[in-house]
């Protein structure tokens, strides 16, 4: 529910097309690392004995996803990459 509001004002806060295309496309994306995370997290919880196996593949993931990150905060506008922040 959360996140349907901070779409809403997102969408308020941006008057242009341009800027709101890009702001969508970047919610979508955290929407979906989001929903990633909360499945792993269950899958761990379950599996105890495997634990030190997919831990270590799990980290270099995470690392990868953080430096793309990086990138496109860069490559995106200002107000694009202040409203990022906002959501956090």
């Amino acid at each position: 529910m959360m996140t349907i509001l901070k779409m809403v004002m997102m969408i308020m806060t941006m008057t242009t097309t341009t800027t709101l295309t890009m702001t969508m496309m970047m919610i979508m994306m955290m929407m979906r690392r989001r929903r990633r995370r909360r499945r792993r997290r269950r899958r761990r919880r379950r599996r105890r004995r495997r634990r030190r196996r997919r831990r270590r593949r799990r980290r270099r993931r995470r690392r990868r996803r953080r430096r793309r990150r990086r990138r496109r905060t860069t490559t995106t506008t200002t107000t694009t990459t202040t409203t990022t922040m906002m959501i956090r």
